[in-house]
C-alpha cells in the first residue's frame, strides 16, 4: 500500500528509529505529496525537515498554516526546541494566540517559548494577557510569573 499515509508514517518512524534520516524524509515527503492539505502529513514532514536542518524548506511547508495560526503544533515546537529555535516557536504560537484567543494553553506555550528565548518581559506580558482572557487562571499564571521573575526554569 504505497499510497496509504498511515503506512508511510510508520515506515518513517521505523527509519527514524534506525537513524536513517534520508528515508524518514522520503517517506514523509511522499505522505505529504499525496495530500498536502492533510495537516498531520504537513506537520510530520516539516518537523522532519527541521530536525534534518532544512529549516527553509520547513518554513515553506509551514507558511500557509502559520498565517492562520494553525502551525502551532507540538511536533514543530519540539523540532525547533531541539535546535534551540525558541523565537520560531514564539512566532508560530503568537499567531495561534491571535487567531484563537480563548486557547489558554496557547498562552502558556507562548510564554514558555518567550522565556526560553530569553524574553522574560514578553513571557510575563503573555501570561498577563491570559489572565485577562480568563481570570480563573490567575493563580496559575501568577505562579509562573513569580518563577520567571525569580529566574527559575
Amino acid at each position: 500500500s504505497p499510497r496509504k499515509q498511515g503506512i508511510l508514517f510508520q515506515q518513517a518512524a521505523d527509519a527514524e528509529a534506525r537513524g536513517d534520516t534520508a528515508s524518514v524524509l522520503k517517506f514523509l515527503k511522499t505522505a505529504y505529496d499525496l495530500a498536502p492539505a492533510y495537516k498531520d502529513a504537513r506537520m510530520y514532514y516539516a518537523a522532519a525537515l527541521i530536525k534534518a536542518g532544512d529549516e527553509a524548506q520547513a518554513d515553506a511547508i509551514i507558511a500557509p498554516l502559520a498565517q492562520t495560526g494553525d502551525a502551532a503544533d507540538a511536533r514543530i515546537a519540539a523540532a525547533y526546541a531541539a535546535k534551540g529555535q525558541y523565537q520560531k516557536i514564539a512566532s508560530l504560537w503568537s499567531a495561534h494566540v491571535a487567531a484563537y484567543p480563548i486557547d489558554l494553553q496557547g498562552y502558556f506555550t507562548l510564554a514558555a517559548a518567550y522565556y526560553a528565548a530569553g524574553d522574560s518581559a514578553k513571557a510575563i506580558a503573555t501570561l498577563q494577557a491570559a489572565e485577562k482572557q480568563d481570570p480563573s487562571i490567575t493563580a496559575q499564571a501568577e505562579q509562573f510569573i513569580a518563577q520567571i521573575r525569580a529566574g527559575k526554569k
